[in-house]
């Protein structure tokens, strides 16, 4: 729908720290081009599967693996124009 876009990055950028971690189930909650992390982390999470929701997944396994989620304080790093 017409502004969805707009409305999905405006959500994701205003997340706390807790919400990220929180509404991890309802969708992905750290925007995959904003990612980074040390090679060994991705190693450890097998990478990205050939498949739907690869972010998502990567995600999740990440977190249960005991990952943390964090975001880098300062401007949002996705901005929809």
């Amino acid at each position: 729908p017409e502004g969805s876009t707009a409305r999905y990055v405006a959500w994701a950028n205003e997340m706390s720290e807790e919400e990220l971690l929180f509404h991890r189930f309802r969708e992905c909650t750290l925007l995959m081009p904003t990612w980074f992390m040390a090679r060994g982390t991705f190693v450890r999470g097998g990478g990205f599967r050939e498949e739907k929701c690869e972010d998502l997944l990567f995600l999740h396994a990440h977190v249960a693996r005991g990952g943390s989620l964090h975001r880098v304080g300062g401007s949002p790093l996705v901005v929809y124009r």
